[in-house]
């Protein structure tokens, strides 16, 4: 039997918006599915990830990331992902996506990897600094 793992949040959702209470996947659902489909399902918070007691290599890891205040849980989330790609987990959205939310410039990097020419409509450039966006665009800095 196929092994899936889905890791909910402290709030036991699956989903990355604070904004509304319960506007979220229906796990329970969700697992049904799954199971239907032959899976095995695993709910777990990401609080049960113990790198030292388990090996996720090529278990398939449905994940949430997160929009908490101050993204703080989403820094939570990002290093125990990076973990599981670190373990060879089949990750769902693959990693390289969790670190695209709340991270305009990585996005505009995937956007610009990515090989469909239909999402490269948007021109953007990604900078580090007011420095950088001067220089990039050539213009007088607001101060001296």
């Amino acid at each position: 039997m196929k092994e899936i793992y889905i890791f909910i949040d402290y709030r036991n959702q699956f989903y990355s918006s604070t904004k509304i209470r319960g506007a979220a996947v229906d796990v329970k659902r969700l697992d049904k599915y799954l199971t239907d489909l032959g899976y095995e399902v695993n709910v777990k918070p990401f609080t049960y990830i113990n790198f030292r007691a388990q090996n996720y290599e090529n278990k398939w890891i449905l994940y949430q990331s997160s929009e908490d205040p101050g993204l703080f849980y989403k820094s939570y989330i990002d290093d125990l992902v990076f973990g599981l790609y670190l373990q060879k987990a089949r990750l769902i959205p693959d990693f390289p996506f969790l670190m695209a939310h709340h991270n305009k410039n990585f996005m505009e990097v995937l956007r610009d990897l990515h090989p469909l020419p239909d999402i490269k409509n948007i021109i953007a450039r990604p900078y580090g600094t007011y420095e950088d966006y001067v220089k990039l665009l050539g213009i007088s800095p607001l101060y001296n």
